[in-house]
Parts: C-alpha cells; sequence; structure tokens
C-alpha cells in the first residue's frame, strides 16, 4: 500500500495521492502509515494550511489542526447580544468566564450529578448554553433537550409535567414568559415530586406570576440575574439560604455589584447604597473581556474593572440585590431620577388594569415629567381622575407621581429569540411621546 501513495508540497498545501481505490480503513491506515511522517511534517510547519487527500476514489481537504495552549483567558465562545436598536454586539467569552460560571451556577443551585434539568432555552442564548447547560453537564447532572422550538413551542409546554414525570426531572425552570406558561398548564395527575426547584431569570418576574408557579409545582422558584456579557451570572439566589421575593439573589461568588459609585466593593450593600436605588455594575471573573467592536466598547467599563449593566436597582441590607428596571428608562425630572417601575406598579395593582408603562413627558420647565399609559382588562371602563388619583396615592415620592393617565387598547410587547418581552416598549416608541403631547 505504501508504494501507492504519492506525498507532496506546494503553496502552503500538502497533497497525498492514492494510484487506486482505497475502502475507508486502508486509507486511513496509509494515512498513518506510510504517510506518517509526511503528516508529522505537516502538523510541524508554519507554512502549510491544508492537507488534501486525493486519488481514484475520491478527494477531500482536511483543515490544519495544531495543538495550542488554552488559558483563562482564552476566547471559547462568540455570542451576539442586543439588534434590538441597532446591529448586534459580538459578545467574546473566555474558557474562565464559562468555567466560573458554571461553577458559580453549581454551588448556588447545590447540582451534583443526581440532578435532571428539562433544556427548551435557545442555543444562541446563555441561558440554554450556561445556566441549562454547562453549569449541569460540569456537575455530572443530566440534560433533556426539547424540540427545536424549545419552550416557544405550545406543545413543550403542554407536555411539561408529563416530561417531568418520564424523566424524574430534578430542576425546572424559563425565563419568566415561560414560567408563566408552564404554570397555567395542570398537572393532570402526573408524578412530579422528583421536583426540587425552579430557576427563572432574563426579565423582572412579576410577583403574582411567582406566586402561581410554585403553588402549581410546590418548588421554591429561585430567581437569578446575568445577561451575555457576564454569562448569565451576576446574582443568584441560592438553593439554600434566605430568599426574598423580589430579589435576583447575592453576588456571584468572587464576584461584585456596585450601586451608583458608592457600594462597598463586596457588594453587601451596607453603608449609603444600602436600599437606595442606583445604576447597577458589577466586576469580577464572571465579565467578558468587551466586545468585539469598539464602538459598542465605549463607555461600557467604568474604571477598576466595572461594567455597566444598563440597569437600576438597589441593594437590601442583607447583600441581596432587587432590579426595578432599566438606566435607559429613568425618568429625570428637574434632576431627580425616577424609576418607572414604581408609577407602574402602582397602576398594575388596579383591578382594572392588564398592564402599563410609565414614560417621560417633555416639559419645558422640569425637562420631563412622568406619565403612564395604561391597557385595560377586556371589558372594563376607565375612570381617568378616579385611576390618576388611585396611582398617586401609591407613589411616596412627590416628584414620581404621575401627571397624567392615557389609555390605550393595548400596550406592544417586544418579544426577543430568548422570550423575554418588554412591557415597556411604549417608553421607546415615538408614538408615546405624541400622545402625551396632546
Amino acid at each position: 500500500m505504501a508504494s501507492e501513495i504519492a506525498v507532496s508540497s506546494d503553496d502552503g498545501v500538502m497533497e497525498i495521492r492514492f494510484a487506486r481505490p482505497a475502502k475507508l480503513n486502508a486509507m486511513t491506515a496509509a494515512m498513518y502509515g506510510a504517510a506518517a511522517e509526511a503528516i508529522e511534517d505537516f502538523n510541524r510547519s508554519e507554512a502549510l494550511s491544508a492537507l488534501v487527500f486525493s486519488g481514484e476514489g475520491g478527494h477531500f481537504c482536511a483543515g490544519l489542526v495544531r495543538p495550542r495552549a488554552i488559558g483563562r483567558d482564552t476566547i471559547a465562545s462568540i455570542l451576539h447580544t442586543g439588534g434590538t436598536t441597532g446591529l448586534p454586539k459580538l459578545v467574546p467569552q473566555t474558557h474562565g468566564n464559562h468555567i466560573h460560571a458554571a461553577w458559580s451556577f453549581a454551588q448556588m443551585f447545590s447540582i451534583d450529578e443526581t440532578d435532571v434539568i428539562i433544556n427548551g432555552m435557545p442555543m444562541v442564548h446563555v441561558g440554554g448554553t450556561i445556566t441549562f447547560q454547562l453549569s449541569v453537564l460540569a456537575a455530572a447532572g443530566h440534560m433533556i433537550l426539547t424540540a427545536p422550538a424549545g419552550f416557544r413551542d405550545p406543545a413543550v409546554v403542554a407536555n411539561y409535567w408529563a416530561m417531568v414525570e418520564r424523566f424524574r426531572v430534578t430542576m425546572a425552570g424559563g425565563v419568566p414568559t415561560t414560567i408563566a406558561a408552564i404554570a397555567d398548564v395542570p398537572v393532570d395527575g402526573h408524578d412530579i415530586s422528583s421536583l426540587r426547584m425552579a430557576l427563572t431569570g432574563g426579565a423582572i418576574l412579576p410577583s403574582t406570576v411567582a406566586a402561581r408557579f410554585e403553588q402549581r409545582a410546590g418548588i421554591p422558584l429561585l430567581e437569578q440575574y446575568g445577561m451575555t456579557e457576564t454569562l448569565a451570572n451576576i446574582a443568584t439566589t441560592p438553593f439554600h439560604g434566605e430568599k426574598r421575593r423580589g430579589s435576583v439573589g447575592y453576588r456571584a461568588p468572587f464576584g461584585g455589584i456596585r450601586i451608583g459609585s458608592t457600594s462597598p466593593d463586596d457588594g453587601s450593600g451596607e453603608g449609603a447604597a444600602a436600599e437606595v436605588i442606583g445604576p447597577v455594575s458589577c466586576r469580577g471573573p464572571n465579565v467578558f473581556p468587551g466586545y468585539l467592536s469598539a464602538e459598542h466598547r465605549q463607555g461600557l467599563f467604568l474604571g477598576e474593572g466595572w461594567m455597566s449593566t444598563g440597569d437600576i436597582g438597589f441593594m437590601t441590607r442583607q447583600g441581596q440585590l432587587v432590579l426595578t428596571g432599566r438606566e435607559k428608562d429613568l425618568i429625570i425630572r428637574s434632576a431627580h431620577n425616577i424609576d418607572p417601575a414604581v408609577i407602574e406598579e402602582a397602576a398594575n395593582s388596579h383591578p382594572d388594569i392588564s398592564l402599563s408603562a410609565a414614560v417621560g413627558m417633555p416639559d419645558a420647565y422640569a425637562g420631563e415629567v412622568p406619565v403612564i399609559f395604561v391597557e385595560p382588562v377586556p371589558g372594563r371602563q376607565i375612570d381617568l381622575a378616579e385611576l390618576l388619583g388611585y396611582i398617586t396615592a401609591r407613589v411616596p415620592e412627590p416628584p414620581a407621581k404621575p401627571r397624567h393617565v392615557y389609555v390605550l387598547a393595548e400596550i406592544p410587547k417586544k418579544r426577543r429569540a430568548s422570550g423575554v418581552a418588554s412591557p415597556r416598549t411604549a417608553a421607546r416608541l415615538p408614538w408615546s411621546r405624541q400622545a402625551a403631547e396632546r
């Protein structure tokens, strides 16, 4: 067989030619026999870029594979994020980021080889690749992959409890919209006693949804907080430990959380920042090295390793993080920062209101004043004066009390591939300000 092989090298390409057709096993033997030395030279050569096998039996090309050192800072993956306003941002993630995230989640959720999780999250999302996959597999657990559409497939949601029973699932979960959908599915006699916990993140979890799910499943629903840039790993509610409804938990191990610029590095929530709302930043081994585009990196890092998240929230005195909204959604009235979530929470508690969105209306004196758009429960009539009085009575800070209420038949809900819904889309739509100016 060796006499039937010819080896040549030219212009960066090494070619191994076979004189007659050969079965795959014979060709493989030849490759690692007579041509072994040539292939070894190929792997050592910096000038060669491809290895071509050709002959009467066909031909194919093998790319150059050279061993390389992989360290903590070596790029392991590149995901995209954003894209709802402009081009998506490309997010490189390091091997160190992956290892830290997998280890952190395994520690905080007490994951081990007995755990089984249903993963219906998109595989282009850190929830699907890290939280629901790598953290479980790295702890020797088991993962059940759903149909290609994942949790967006109504059949997957409808059969969720049946899958739990069949595969003896121990960990449930999904983004809040998925949790809400699963909570509406009757258990119908399925044995779901194997479940020990559920996890959620990706958006603020309504307390009513959490309560409905926990009542249906009979297990705790643990919130976590992160983003693609931190591999979903900024704060986590631990399986063992104190839980506070509405909190996304404690800082990631070896990570830091800062509110404004006054929080201590350890994110304990003590001092001036405790219970005070402000911009959230984070740092630690969970934080990526920066976007591929220099343009997107502008303003991202704040110095000393701190990265702006774009979110706003506060730390409790026990060191738990509570998110209240997005920094870009802040209403600034005469230099007073107003969190629209405070106004929306008051509006949403009204029995006739299904959804609300607070925005800033341009004002010649104050810069902006808060107004609120509401979507009524189907069939309900809204008394604007009564509703405005109801809301203002429940908004504690005088600058945050809305000046006007506007009724819309429906407030648009923006959805992303991850399944995260954004009911405050109205705050970024031109018609919201135009309506408020009328």
